[in-house]
């Protein structure tokens, strides 16, 4: 199927089986916004190369991708968010 012959529903219902997929394959992430980023995805590639087969495929597959950038994001944002440890924070360090 490419993607000027689907109509809105089958959209609607590709969008619901992309969060589900993101959600249980990429925990600890917003599985609608990563649906988000990999429609925007699907997009750009159909903008740069014209129709695509099997665009629900290549939606799921940009979700995903985006869903672990997103999780690397929030992994890395957080170690800079670590303080180091100080003498105060050892307890006994002052013996």
């Amino acid at each position: 199927m490419t993607t000027h012959l689907m109509d809105s529903a089958s959209w609607a219902a590709h969008r619901r089986a992309v969060v589900h997929t993101v959600g249980r394959r990429v925990p600890f992430v917003d599985p609608e916004a990563a649906a988000s980023r990999g429609l925007a995805a699907l997009c750009a590639r159909i903008v740069a190369d014209g129709a695509v087969d099997r665009p629900a495929d290549v939606w799921c597959e940009a979700a995903v991708d985006a869903a672990l950038a997103m999780l690397r994001e929030t992994i890395l944002a957080a170690s800079r968010q670590v303080d180091k440890a100080t003498d105060d924070d050892m307890p006994g360090a002052d013996a």
